[in-house]
């Protein structure tokens, strides 16, 4: 499965393409006590719980959020979860919760570009190809737009949608459906390309999208099979090109 198959997607027909982020487009690494600390330092109280407690709650919550997000497809986004964490300690601040959002993700997330995005993207766009961009992410959408506009790749999408904002998480048939709707193009006619089998490939195909396989790990298995499976994007920069 590790090699390109051409023969099943029809290339001519393609018109959008909705992308899946982190592992597919970007690398991300996360750490978590940094943002926990972080959090710390943005409290109104001075006096407050040390790193160890806050810790051992917010990975209660966080066990807790999992079963959620795992068993019904829901995301519990994390203004959800700091509410719960703010609450139990007493904490307020001075900044709300989508400026508390983006300030814990840059504390703990760390990302750069899969090699080859930009000149992808590129000749995409230079082929009038529309593109959107769908997350399952406990962060907002706000959130996912400034980490995209840092990483210079936000200006591609006609719009990003993460599950915080929208609830439904993939391979939830509806988080597809919606974004399908804002690209405003008929299904056929669209690709959804994400590293996930289980998450991106399952939830694409049920909605009768094509489903584009980012296996840039050079996984053998890939259930449910995907239409194509590319191994790095100037693999898929390469195939773009071989259709004129």
């Amino acid at each position: 499965m590790s090699e390109t198959t051409i023969a099943t997607p029809n290339l001519t027909a393609l018109e959008g393409i909705l992308f899946d982020i982190g592992d597919t487009l970007l690398q991300i690494s996360y750490d978590l006590e940094a943002g926990i600390r972080r959090l710390m330092e943005l409290v109104d109280q001075t006096k407050t719980i040390g790193y160890p407690e806050a810790r051992r709650i917010g990975d209660e919550l966080g066990k807790s959020s999992e079963i959620v997000r795992l068993g019904a497809n829901f995301e519990v986004s994390f203004e959800a979860f700091h509410r719960n964490i703010f609450d139990r300690f007493g904490w307020t601040s001075g900044l709300d919760w989508k400026k508390l959002d983006l300030e814990f993700f840059k504390a703990s997330h760390s990302f750069k570009l899969e090699a080859g995005v930009i000149e992808a993207l590129d000749l995409l766009r230079a082929r009038g190809i529309r593109m959107g961009a769908v997350s399952n992410s406990a962060n907002t959408g706000s959130t996912l737009e400034w980490q995209c506009r840092t990483s210079g790749i936000m200006h591609y999408f006609d719009f990003l949608i993460s599950s915080a904002d929208y609830g439904f998480r993939k391979p939830h048939p509806e988080i597809f459906e919606t974004a399908i709707a804002r690209l405003g193009l008929p299904r056929e006619r669209v690709w959804f390309i994400g590293d996930r089998p289980h998450l991106d490939i399952l939830g694409a195909k049920g909605v009768g999208l094509t489903a584009v396989w980012y296996n840039a790990d050079g996984e053998t298995e890939c259930t449910p099979e995907p239409d194509l499976t590319i191994t790095s994007w100037g693999e898929f920069a390469a195939l773009m090109c071989s259709v004129g």
